[in-house]
This record gives C-alpha cells, sequence and structure tokens, in this order.
C-alpha cells in the first residue's frame, strides 16, 4: 500500500499528537526553525513560547503529571540544549514521561566548527542527556525517524516512565518521509503484568494479620492508582500513609487516613508505623529512600513482615531486607491484590481508631490560628483550605514552603498536590503550575514558592500572560533562603554562608513590568482577600506575601538532625 509522504519532523509531530500531546514549550531558535515551521503548518500541538529552556522542561512536566500522559518540549543547539538540563534531570528523578525534542547542526556540517555544534565533535549533548534519561538519541537519518521516535515513546511511557530526548538535524528535519503512522498500541504495551504467585503471599499476610498499614508512594500515582488503592483499603480498614512525593494520593481527610510519613510528615503516621505493634507494612511504589523514611529509621522494620511492591525490580530491598518483593505496577497490584482477600470485619477501623486518638495530627497545631503579621505560612495554608475550591491543583517549590505545605495542607482528592522533589528543583513550581493548567484548564491552578526560588525561574510568569493561563502565585517573601539560613543556624548557632539578601525584592513591581497583577499582603485579612480577589479574577496573578523570617518550620528541626548526623559520617546503614 502506497503511503501519502511528509516531513521527518512533520511525523514527529503527528506521533506526539496521538499520544494526546496538545503543547509543545520551548524557545526557538535557527536551527529549530523546520520544527516551528511545521508546527505553523499543523493543528492540535500549540507551541508555548517559555522565556528559558529549563522553564520550557518544567512546563511540559507539569503538564505530564496532571495529564498523567507524555510532555513536551524543544531546544535548539548548544546552550539552548544545555538549559533545559536541569528540567530533564528534574522529570528523571520523579520519573517523569517527557520528550525533549532538540536541534542539531546540519549533517554535512559535523565537525567543521559550526556555531554550537552539539555532537561528538562539539558539545555532545546526546551524550549529556543519556544520564538523566531513559533513552538520548540522534536521529541520522529520515529513514529512522519513525523507529526512534517509537522507541523514545515506548521508554517514556513504559515501565518506570521517565524522559527522553531525540536530536534532530535541521536538513534532516525537513526531508519527505513515508507518512506511515502506527497507533500507540502498536509499540509500547498497554498492559501491566504482575507476579500473582508473590502477590498471594502479600494477601496471605494481610489476611493473617491485624496490625498492618499501606504506605503509599510516587508510584501509586505514576499508575493511576490512587481510586484502587482507596478501595482496597477501604475495602478492608487498612489504614494509609503517604511519602512526602505521593501526598494525597489517599485522601488526607479520611477516616483511615495517617497523613504523610517521612520528611515534614505527621505524628500519628510515624508513631503508627514505628509502632512495635505494628505486624505488617506493605510499601508499594516506593524506593524506601530517605526522604521517606526518616533518614533509613531501622524503626520502619515491623514486627513481622515488610513487603514492597515496585515497577523497578532495582528498588526492591535496596534499603530493607523485605520479606516478600513484587514487581509489578502499583495500580495493577492493587486491584489483584484486592481480588485475592476476602472481606475483612470492622475490627481493624476500631483499632486503629483507637491508636490515632491520642496522636495530634500535626506539630505545633496553634500556628494554624496565629494572627501574625508578617504572615505565619500555617495560617495562610488554613485560609487557602477556606477559600480555594476542592479541585485546586497546588504546585510546591523547594524551600521552606515545602516542609510548611507537606505537613500543613491537607489535600483531599488525589493529582491535587505537585512537587518536584525527586531532584528538588528550585523554581520548578512556576512552569509546573503553568504546564499543569494547560493540561486542566477548568481546575484552579496554584505555585506556591520562596522568593529565592522565584529569583531563578520567576520570569516564566511573563509566559503565563502571554498567554493568559490564570495561575495564582503565590510567593512566600522571607528575604532570602530562610531554609539554608535558619538550617545554617540549628546546625552551627550562626549563620555560615550568604544566604539573605540585603536588598528586599519587590516581586510587586517585577511582576507588574511582567504583565502580571500583583498584591502584597502582610496580615491574614489581606491574605484571604487578596487570594479570593485572584480567583475571581481568573487571569495570572502573584501575591507577595510578606512571611516572617525567623519562623521556623517545626519540621526542619528534624531535618537538620539528618544533616548533622551527615556531618558526622553518622549515616545509618
Amino acid at each position: 500500500m502506497e503511503h501519502k509522504s511528509t516531513s521527518a519532523i512533520q511525523l514527529i509531530l503527528d506521533y506526539l499528537r496521538h499520544e494526546g500531546v496538545e503543547y509543545i514549550f520551548g524557545v526557538p531558535g535557527g536551527p529549530l526553525t523546520m520544527l516551528y515551521k511545521a508546527l505553523a503548518e499543523q493543528d492540535g500541538i500549540t507551541p508555548i513560547l517559555a522565556k528559558h529552556e529549563e522553564g520550557a522542561a518544567f512546563m511540559a512536566d507539569g503538564y505530564a503529571r496532571v495529564r498523567q500522559g507524555l510532555g513536551a518540549c524543544c531546544a535548539s543547539t548548544g546552550p539552548g540544549s544545555t538549559n533545559a538540563l536541569t528540567g530533564i534531570a528534574a522529570a528523571y528523578a520523579d520519573s517523569i514521561p517527557v520528550l525533549l525534542l532538540t536541534a542539531q547542526i546540519a549533517v554535512a556540517a559535523l565537525g567543521k566548527g559550526a556555531a554550537q555544534e552539539s555532537s561528538p565533535f562539539g558539545v555532545d549533548t546526546i551524550e549529556l542527556f543519556k544520564h538523566v534519561t531513559k533513552l538520548s538519541a540522534a536521529i541520522p537519518h529520515e529513514q529512522k525517524v519513525a523507529e526512534l521516535t517509537q522507541r523514545a515513546l515506548r521508554l517514556a511511557l513504559s515501565g518506570r516512565s521517565g524522559p527522553v530526548h531525540l536530536s534532530i538535524a535541521g536538513d534532516v528535519a525537513g526531508k519527505p518521509v513515508p507518512h506511515k503512522l502506527i497507533p500507540p498500541h502498536q509499540y509500547r504495551p498497554e498492559n501491566r503484568p504482575v507476579d500473582l504467585d508473590s502477590l498471594s503471599q502479600v494477601a496471605e499476610l494481610l489476611t493473617n494479620h491485624q496490625r498492618v498499614c499501606i504506605l503509599a508512594g510516587h508510584g501509586v500515582n505514576l499508575s493511576g492508582g490512587a481510586a484502587a488503592l482507596r478501595q482496597l483499603a477501604e475495602e478492608q480498614h487498612i489504614p494509609v500513609a503517604t511519602t512526602p512525593k505521593a501526598k494525597g494520593v489517599f485522601p488526607e481527610n479520611h477516616p483511615l487516613s495517617l497523613g504523610v510519613f517521612g520528611f515534614s510528615g505527621h505524628p500519628q503516621a510515624e508513631q503508627y508505623i514505628f509502632s512495635d505493634q505494628l505486624e505488617v507494612l506493605v510499601v508499594i511504589g516506593s524506593g524506601l529512600g530517605e526522604i521517606a523514611t526518616h533518614a533509613w529509621n531501622p524503626r520502619l522494620m515491623p514486627a513481622k513482615a515488610l513487603v514492597q511492591i515496585d515497577i523497578d525490580p532495582e528498588m526492591i530491598g535496596v534499603n530493607y531486607p523485605v520479606n516478600v518483593g513484587v514487581v509489578a505496577d502499583a495500580r495493577t497490584a492493587l486491584v489483584e491484590l484486592k481480588k485475592l482477600l476476602p472481606p475483612n470485619s470492622s475490627s481493624r477501623a476500631s483499632s486503629l481508631a483507637q491508636a490515632k486518638d491520642p496522636l495530634p495530627r500535626y506539630h505545633e497545631a496553634h500556628l494554624l490560628e496565629a494572627e501574625h503579621s508578617p504572615l505565619y505560612p500555617p495560617r495562610m495554608i488554613r485560609a487557602m483550605q477556606a477559600i480555594l475550591p476542592e479541585d485546586t491543583m497546588l504546585f510546591v517549590d523547594i524551600g521552606n514552603c515545602m516542609p510548611w505545605f507537606l505537613h500543613y495542607y491537607e489535600v483531599r482528592h488525589p493529582h491535587s498536590f505537585f512537587l518536584g522533589l525527586g531532584l528538588g528543583s528550585m523554581g520548578s513550581s512556576l512552569g509546573m503550575a503553568i504546564g499543569g493548567k494547560l493540561a486542566a484548564p477548568h481546575r484552579p491552578a496554584v505555585a506556591v514558592l520562596g522568593d529565592g526560588a522565584f529569583t531563578m525561574n520567576g520570569l516564566e510568569i511573563h509566559t503565563a500572560a502571554e498567554y493568559n493561563i490564570p495561575v495564582i502565585f503565590i510567593v512566600l517573601n522571607d528575604g532570602g533562603f530562610a531554609m539554608v539560613d535558619q538550617g545554617e543556624n540549628l546546625l552551627f548557632g550562626k549563620s555560615v554562608s550568604p544566604s539573605r539578601y540585603k536588598n528586599a525584592l519587590d516581586l510587586c513591581s517585577v511582576a507588574q513590568g511582567l504583565g502580571v497583577k500583583a498584591f502584597r499582603v502582610s496580615t491574614p485579612s489581606e491574605f484571604e482577600e487578596v487570594l479570593q480577589k485572584c480567583l475571581d479574577l481568573n487571569e495570572p496573578c502573584l501575591i507577595d506575601a510578606q512571611v516572617d523570617p525567623q519562623l521556623i518550620p517545626p519540621t526542619l528541626r528534624m531535618r537538620a538532625e539528618t544533616l548533622k548526623s551527615y556531618f558526622e559520617g553518622k549515616t545509618r546503614h
């Protein structure tokens, strides 16, 4: 059968469109001209102009997280490509499927000292991205376009998902190729196998023990397993804690919720899991790294059995010896495990209520009520919970905003709380919120970040203004890198690095200069009034929230103790 022809770059775009991609984020440049020409000649994928390639990568990341599918971004040769590195590395650390499409100089010019050459004869970006992607490859010839595109998409969206990188030379991009497009199910698997024999052992452990618990990790989110997790927990009356990266995958206002376990977690989760009475702990979709385990605390080991379920066999048993290890996609494992279990009596629920009753939900809960100026972040969180709609998407940055919101913000619906904690890249929330809002335009989107994070990618609010993407950017302005300053004071009794600004940032002036409405607030009543106003405006807005620079998140003290043990060479093994 004879197929119509198209250009090599247009064929790549057609594959992206079939994967549901609606936007590609990037910064144009001469070597990318054929890509943008192809975008201009088609419908279905809209190019979004970012201010920086790192921001573009974070936008693709946020889009992929919210849509639970593929995100796409592009960059030109040389510095355009290297600028995207941190954003792609962050997607890799959090297993987010993003396709980065970069340009390359013309094949005929390779090795001749062409401007911004990014081949092995120059700054080799193919090799550079191999360390932070599941695939980094150059498309050497137009005949390889379909094959390499399919391979990239298969790797990005199969198994433990993650970013991929394809580089195409300008002269290859425009060459004609057969327009032979096959649907996704013909080049990547859609079924997700599970080891039923091992899962039967898990079912037996849960059936024969009363004091059990599920620790749900980021893999449950990635697999779309939130509903299956809730069904299993409710039917079996099993309490659920989440790792920090998985916050909200189980509703935190649910009677079976223990909240977050690990960094900035909740006392109920910590005491329940660390209790000598816990018999079986089932870990689903977590590699049990430092952040998820209170720095590999040995008390996490239950009295009878530790079960670890993960899609990546290399994650099982790495940090804790397991009694049963199951290699499986989280959602599939939860669905199949539910089938294997007989109905459970309500006795588990009553024992959980007794265990939770004397335990506080929060550390220093009085901070939620503090009528203080400058603002206390927990009091801001209380206002946000009252004002923001239930389906609001919250994108939280790295810095002190992270422990505040991990601990005090109650997430009531899955896929509503987004945090790039794998790499921990400051400035990520701005781009992620923009991409996330484009993926779900019907849901309110809020980014929360510090003034230090704003200085890194803050110009991306101009992208929101340019395309009228109504994100509310809430900046906790504490005069610099407060987490660093406070951490040093906890460790050494003084600051040892230049972490505070000598000149306060006038974020309202910056935002207004970029076309974004901005408001400065310093009291709870001002914050409440302005937050409601920003919601009603339904356009990009920035709130410059003057927060108390001396108030230390309670959980940061615990983090400081962990760092101290590192410096003293006392890490747990």
